[in-house]
């Protein structure tokens, strides 16, 4: 679960302190700030796949939508051609 309150740290804490940042992303995303504003967000592996993971399923749930909507205005499409929409987004 994401906290709600950043973490943030000048990014030259991470050149200084990797380990402390390393140990921070345990507990949810870090921002870096370079001259006091956002530079970065950084996050541990499991939190990106997860991230990655989601948007896969809500890109297939936004597929899934559109065709539907297209179906219920009579317009349908054949498996081929959803399986290459698919194959482009890289969803497949």
């Amino acid at each position: 679960m994401l906290k709600l309150v950043p973490q943030i740290e000048p990014i030259t804490w991470l050149a200084r302190g990797h380990k402390e940042v390393l140990e921070l992303l345990q507990k949810g995303p870090v921002i870096l700030a370079q001259h006091s504003k956002a530079a970065a967000v950084l996050v541990n592996v499991d939190t990106w796949n997860e991230t990655l993971r989601r948007l896969a399923y809500l890109e297939r749930l936004a597929v899934g939508d559109r065709a539907s909507a297209a179906i219920g205005q009579g317009a349908y499409d054949t498996e081929e051609s959803v399986d290459a929409g698919f194959r482009e987004r890289g969803t497949a």
